[in-house]
C-alpha cells in the first residue's frame, strides 16, 4: 500500500508543464524535409519551465510563429481568468503563496510566466457570470466582458471560457481554433485532440481542456446546459 501525506512526501503544488495547440497545416512545412516528426506538423507542444508558484522561476517557451504565439496567449488568458485562485507574495520569508485550488493557482503562474499581468487582465475583462465546477459536468465556465479586447476581437461583446476534463469539454465543442480562425471540428481534428490528451496523460500529467463561446446578453441568461454547448476548442493545458 502506497500512502502520501501532503507536506511529507509532496508539497500540494501543481505546475503547468505544457500547452498543447492545434498547429499550422503541413503546407507551411518543407515537404522535402523527410526528417521532420509528422506529429510536429499537426500540433504545437509548448513547454513551460520552472516549478512551484514563483512566476519569476521559469518561462513559457513560445515559438516565433506569430499564429502559435497568439493562440498560446488566448489559451493562457482564458485559463487564468477561468479560475478563482489567487497568488500572494509574502515578504517574510520572500515566497509566493497560493490561495485556493492548487491547479487553478498553477494556471495563474503559467500566465504570469508569459508576462501577462493578472490584475490588469481581470480589470480589462471583468467577469459577468460564473457557473462553478461540479462533479457531474466536470467543467467550470465564466462569462467575461470582452468588448475591450484586441486579442480576439469579434462583433460579440461577451466571451465565455470553459475549462475542465478534456474529453468532456471536447464533447461540447463543434468548432476549433486553428490557423488563426474558427473551423469546423471534423473527425480528424477531434482525433488529434484526443491523441494529444492521451499522449500527455500517459506521461503522468493531469490535463485540462479549454474552450470558448462568443455571444451577447444571452450568455448571461442561458442555463448551464444551454450555455456550455457549441463551444470552440482552444487547446490543452
Amino acid at each position: 500500500i502506497c500512502t502520501d501525506k501532503t507536506g511529507t512526501l509532496t508539497k500540494n503544488e501543481m505546475t503547468v508543464r505544457y500547452l498543447w495547440l492545434p498547429r499550422q497545416p503541413q503546407t507551411q512545412a518543407d515537404p522535402a524535409n523527410t526528417e521532420l516528426d509528422p506529429d510536429a506538423l499537426t500540433k504545437a507542444l509548448i513547454e513551460i519551465t520552472g516549478a512551484g508558484y514563483d512566476p519569476t522561476n521559469g518561462k513559457v517557451n513560445i515559438p516565433s510563429d506569430s499564429q502559435i504565439a497568439w493562440k498560446a496567449k488566448v489559451l493562457l488568458i482564458g485559463s487564468a481568468l477561468c479560475s478563482n485562485a489567487r497568488l500572494v507574495h509574502l515578504n517574510a520569508p520572500s515566497r509566493w503563496q497560493e490561495i485556493g485550488d492548487p491547479t487553478e493557482a498553477a494556471l495563474l503562474v503559467a500566465a504570469a510566466k508569459a508576462e501577462l499581468n493578472l490584475e490588469n487582465l481581470q480589470k480589462q475583462y471583468p467577469r459577468l457570470r460564473e457557473i462553478p465546477f461540479d462533479s457531474r459536468r466536470l467543467m467550470m465556465t465564466v462569462v467575461l466582458n470582452w468588448q475591450s479586447s484586441e486579442l480576439w476581437s469579434s462583433e460579440f461583446p461577451n466571451l465565455a471560457f470553459t475549462k475542465g476534463a478534456p474529453l468532456e469539454v471536447l464533447k461540447h465543442c463543434h468548432l476549433i481554433l486553428r490557423d488563426g480562425e474558427t473551423q469546423e471540428l471534423t473527425h480528424d481534428y477531434w482525433d488529434e485532440v484526443v491523441k494529444a490528451n492521451d499522449d500527455l496523460a500517459r506521461q503522468g500529467l493531469r490535463v485540462l481542456g479549454l474552450a470558448a463561446r462568443r455571444g451577447g446578453q444571452e450568455l448571461l441568461n442561458l442555463k448551464a446546459q444551454d450555455l456550455e454547448p457549441d463551444l470552440i476548442s482552444l487547446g490543452l493545458v
